[in-house]
Order: structure tokens, then sequence, then C-alpha cells
């Protein structure tokens, strides 16, 4: 029988033995979640105070906006999808998580070309990939280094 994990703090998708993340088995390319290039720029750009309140705004809001993302891609309403995949992958890369805003679109790019629900993994991946960012974002606030983890 495959073991189950439930995603830490979503509550949502599974993680079965033949279904993981490139980082679980060590096998296959793994992005970098977060772009501290992007943050510097952001910095030198904005000033330091304004970039970190970005940061904090972008990685409060993130769950809510996956959850966006997710019910509008289950009922399949394709304008509801792109809009808010657009809205996360701009604010995604802005704060320099790239991989994930490559994620959001590739789901809205799913249901828009099959009009249909998109593929479970890509939903996880995406999950995943919010979480994974989301604790780079507190490890960066709290240290001022990203959290290496899975991929560092």
């Amino acid at each position: 029988m495959a073991e189950t994990r439930r995603h830490p703090e979503w509550g949502v998708g599974s993680l079965t033995a033949g279904s993981h993340r490139a980082d679980d088995l060590g096998t296959g390319p793994a992005p970098d979640v977060l772009d501290e290039g992007v943050l510097l720029d952001l910095a030198r750009d904005l000033g330091q105070p304004a970039a970190r309140r970005c940061a904090e705004r972008y990685r409060t809001s993130l769950k809510r906006r996956i959850e966006l993302l997710t019910v509008a891609a289950l009922e399949v309403r394709e304008h509801a999808v792109c809009e808010t995949a657009l809205d996360l992958a701009v604010s995604s890369a802005t704060v320099g998580a790239v991989a994930l805003a490559k994620a959001a679109w590739a789901v809205a790019h799913d249901v828009v070309q099959t009009r249909a629900v998109p593929q479970v993994d890509a939903l996880e991946r995406l999950m995943w990939l919010a979480h994974d960012t989301e604790s780079a974002l507190v490890r960066l606030s709290r240290t001022g280094t990203p959290d290496p983890g899975p991929y560092g």
C-alpha cells in the first residue's frame, strides 16, 4: 500500500510513493525556490525596508492566492484561473519565486488548453513550491539567508 503524506500547511493534496517531488528521492532537476538576486535588486531599487515589506506582504497573501487559483482551476473557470495565475506569477517573480511563478502559469495553461481540471501533480507541485517558497521567505526574514531546504 502506498504511503500518503498530507501537505504540512495547506492540508490538501497528497504525496504518494508513486508520485514525488524531485527532491524526495534526489532524482530529476529541482528548481531553486527563491532567487536572492531578485530580492537584492528589489532592495537596491526600493530600499531595504520597502523590499522587506513587499516580501512579507507576498508571503502572507500566498496561501490565499494558491487557494483561489486551486478553486478556480478545479471549477474550470478559465478567466478566473488566468487572472489569478497572472497575479500570482507576477508577484512571485517580483520577489524571486520564479519556480512558483512558472508552476502557477503551468496550471493556468493546463486549464485553458484542456478546458478541464488540471493534472493533480501540477496542483501538488504548485502547493509544495508555495510551501517551500514561504519557508524560504520566513528564514530570509529571520536570518538574512533563504532556507536551502531540499534544493540547496
